[in-house]
């Protein structure tokens, strides 16, 4: 049964693809947790990606509330602060990986993308 009334957020694997030193490309996966939005705004941030007037950044601060499963170098879990962010978003594919989450998590599957 589908009922109306979700929660304002969502969790979404995110998948980072990173190379390493011998050039083998490994995918790190985290948990984001990110903000319910309507279709309408939804549609909104499309828009605005496909004109180039919203990058990946934006997408992520507009709709990243927390994540699960990041770890600093020495193991220690990450915050979710400002501090975390600059961070992790520092290490280069994360950020357009964010944001590709989180399209993905809202695109119907076998849609044909543009």
């Amino acid at each position: 049964m589908f009922r109306l009334g979700q929660s304002n957020q969502f969790s979404y694997p995110v998948n980072v693809e990173i190379v390493g030193d011998n050039g083998a490309r490994k995918t790190h996966t985290f948990t984001g947790i990110f903000k319910r939005i309507d279709r309408d705004e939804f549609d909104g941030i499309v828009d605005q990606v496909r004109s180039g007037d919203m990058k990946d950044r934006d997408v992520v601060d507009r709709v990243l509330l927390g994540w699960k499963d990041v770890q600093d170098a020495d193991g220690n879990d990450l915050p979710y602060d400002e501090t975390g962010k600059a961070e992790l978003f520092s290490v280069l594919p994360v950020v357009p990986a964010i944001a590709s989450a989180f399209l993905e998590a809202n695109t119907p599957k076998g849609r044909a993308k543009n």
